[in-house]
């Protein structure tokens, strides 16, 4: 080793940098090379404890994905019931059909669509408050005359008792 070190310091300049500059390709290639290897190997391992953690816990799991699956299903079913009670509501805007859409969104659990759907339904039970408002003030409104025309008569009928 010792003979060979001293014939590299012998060596011209050229001849050095060249075995340089090839040992130092080969160190990069290596680098290369085991940096896929263990890219693949971590993927392999991570597949296979996926796998193996699939298998051992496939039952719990399985389980768990059904019944969170079930759940999502069934909050897409609320918030389409919940969707469709509020377009009839919208189109027909009636007591009946606010109280039904009212329940159909309290089953909604998301909070977005539920606010969306909430803020529908008050909008449809404010006209609905103003439109009982308005007939209420028309019914007053034709009571009152029919009030008076009542009470005149018998306000005569109170006079011509007391005059004679």
């Amino acid at each position: 080793m010792k003979e060979m070190l001293n014939r590299f310091d012998r060596s011209p300049l050229w001849l050095r940098l060249g075995i340089l500059s090839a040992l130092l390709a080969v160190l990069v290639a290596g680098m290369v090379v085991v940096r896929r290897q263990s890219q693949t190997e971590r993927s392999t391992v991570h597949s296979a404890d996926t796998a193996s953690s699939a298998k051992s816990a496939a039952s719990s799991s399985s389980q768990s994905a059904s019944a969170q699956q079930r759940e999502v299903e069934e909050e897409e079913r609320a918030v389409l019931a919940a969707e469709s009670a509020v377009q009839q509501l919208e189109a027909v805007q009636s007591e009946e059909q606010l109280t039904l859409a009212q329940e159909a969104v309290e089953q909604v659990r998301d909070g977005v669509s539920r606010a969306k759907l909430q803020a529908r339904v008050q909008a449809v039970q404010q006209r609905l408050l103003e439109q009982q408002g308005s007939a209420a003030d028309l019914q007053i409104s034709e009571q009152e005359p029919a009030e008076t025309e009542n009470a005149w008569p018998q306000s005569e009928q109170n006079s011509a008792a007391v005059s004679p």
